[in-house]
């Protein structure tokens, strides 16, 4: 049974639709990468464990962060 967490996510996904060769979701598993908002507007932390193989990985200094404006807004309004 899904959670509401991910219930609100389906629904907001649903409305903004998502990329055709996005990563991080994929229907009926959910969201599949981690991310860790840390206050930035455009950015959040990339988690995943190997961050080359998506094209919204960008590097800086020691990080990894996610470029993609959906699972950006995943991570600050859902804490996801």
């Amino acid at each position: 049974m899904k959670s509401d967490i991910q219930k609100q996510i389906d629904k907001f996904l649903e409305k903004q639709g998502y990329p055709e060769d996005c990563e991080y979701y994929k229907a009926g598993e959910g969201i599949r990468c981690k991310a860790k908002d840390i206050g930035l507007e455009s950015y959040v932390v990339c988690l995943k464990q190997n961050p080359l193989q998506c094209k919204y990985a960008l590097f800086f200094g020691d990080v990894y962060f996610c470029t993609c404006s959906i699972r950006i807004t995943i991570a600050k309004e859902f804490g996801i």
